[in-house]
């Protein structure tokens, strides 16, 4: 599916990681306030997976890089992204 596993037992060690991690949550710990409930829009499955996703990895990069943002890496992209289409019009423009 996409995912090539370089290392196996770092990858059995992290899987092994994550289930305790989701072990120690207790879901009727979360607080919820009625504002919540009165939210107007609701979120598929997989819209939240993402998100919980992105979540996640950023969680585990400010672990290792406690500077990340996702704001700086997002801007950077932008900012090569925007340079490479000016370079493409300018060029096709010569």
């Amino acid at each position: 599916m996409g995912m090539k596993i370089k290392d196996e037992n770092a990858a059995k060690n992290f899987a092994k990681q994550f289930f305790i991690y989701l072990d120690t949550l207790d879901p009727k710990s979360f607080k919820y306030s009625k504002s919540d409930i009165m939210v107007p829009i609701e979120l598929d499955t997989v819209t939240l997976t993402i998100i919980r996703t992105y979540s996640l990895v950023e969680g585990l990069c400010k672990e290792i890089y406690p500077e990340f943002t996702y704001e700086k890496l997002i801007q950077q992209n932008i900012e090569l992204l925007t340079i490479e289409q000016i370079v493409s019009r300018f060029l096709r423009m010569v």
